[in-house]
């Protein structure tokens, strides 16, 4: 593929396009604004004080991811310590203990059944505080909330 002189690839929609001069220089304008105006002055001391007084002081122990391992954040299936062998170990444990049906409108289907936090606290996890419901019903519980609290 050839360009003319001074040209560079933008892709194959702009192939064979030419910028003109008068739009490359309202271009560099506007990009001169969004440049740092700190960018290449030097500082006075006077100045770096106030800089180091109106900022946080974040490092060491202070720093808010301080003591975090680094990971994945992505806690679903088998990046969550409760997953064993391809399904849910805790949602397992529930089903086995309860009834395979939703509680709200019936339904039987165990793949769309889920375990559900009666008082949505997911530390509590006692058996009277489960409870199945399908994922239309549980969608539903949880609006109903949103709905209650005006959000």
């Amino acid at each position: 593929m050839t360009f003319k002189k001074g040209h560079k690839p933008l892709g194959r929609a702009l192939k064979g396009h030419i910028t003109l001069e008068k739009t490359k220089e309202k271009i560099r304008e506007k990009a001169i604004g969004r440049i740092s105006k700190l960018r290449g002055r030097n500082l006075t001391e006077e100045h770096k004080i106030n800089l180091k007084l109106n900022h946080a002081d974040v490092s060491g122990s202070k720093n808010p991811m301080f003591g975090k391992k680094p990971g994945r954040k992505n806690q679903w299936r088998e990046n969550n310590p409760n997953w064993r062998d391809g399904v849910s170990y805790k949602r397992q444990q529930i089903l086995e203990k309860l009834p395979k049906k939703c509680n709200r409108c019936g339904i039987e289907d165990i793949r769309v059944l889920l375990v559900h936090h009666k008082d949505r606290n997911r530390k509590n996890n006692k058996i009277d505080n489960f409870e199945i419901l399908c994922r239309n019903c549980h969608i539903l519980e949880h609006y109903n909330e949103i709905f209650k609290k005006g959000l």
